[in-house]
């Protein structure tokens, strides 16, 4: 969620807007898991969202 944040804020937007995507992404992603029954896997987020490990 650190590297989302970090792009909208490289790409201009206002604290509180970055701030609160990222609120609504992990809404979105515990609802997500919460109706399909499944565990957070971090290295699957990492796969579909391109973000490199590190």
């Amino acid at each position: 969620m650190k590297a989302f944040y970090d792009r909208l804020k490289a790409n201009g937007k206002h604290t509180t807007v970055a701030q609160i995507a990222v609120m609504r992404k992990l809404i979105v992603v515990a609802h997500s898991l919460y109706k399909s029954g499944e565990m957070y896997d971090n290295t699957f987020y990492k796969k579909t969202t391109g973000i490199s490990s590190e």
